[in-house]
């Protein structure tokens, strides 16, 4: 079956009013502001790049496998925009979650605004991981343009 996080998320709970725009082009570079991302792991996490600056960000994440190592805490989930790519500087937390430790397949939202840096132009949703804990999820990054 196809990847339809996406569809399903645009036709049932689109808050956005400005009608951000489609998916972004297969090929590289790509500059928009939605993505879909599929089987993502915390080491293929890919920076999203977006035409001008954001105001509000919303992420619809799908944490569909996890693998127990020695962890002790769920994954944590942050949506993140930042100045730069290498998200080294001047980086906004919008939206946090941590989950459940259990191979239970888990939908959640990670949205918020970016009251103070409106120019920012990057963004990711960034897992981090107790112990040997793995994972696997998809998601949908949705961006509102900054002024």
């Amino acid at each position: 079956m196809a990847f339809t996080l996406g569809f399903w998320t645009k036709s049932k709970s689109h808050p956005f009013t400005s009608a951000p725009g489609g998916q972004a082009s297969t090929q590289p570079p790509t500059i928009a502001y939605h993505f879909e991302l599929a089987d993502q792991a915390v080491t293929t996490t890919p920076v999203a790049q977006f035409p001008t600056g954001v105001s509000y960000g919303r992420a619809v994440v799908r944490q569909k496998g996890w693998g127990s190592g020695n962890g002790s805490v769920g994954p944590t989930y942050e949506l993140q925009i930042a100045y730069d790519s290498g998200f080294t500087s001047q980086v906004r937390t919008i939206g946090s979650k941590i989950t459940l430790r259990t191979g239970d397949d888990q939908t959640f939202l990670l949205e918020g605004p970016v009251p103070d840096a409106q120019t920012y132009t990057f963004g990711r949703v960034k897992v981090t991981l107790s112990g040997t804990d793995v994972i696997t999820f998809d998601y949908l990054l949705d961006t509102i343009p900054g002024i």
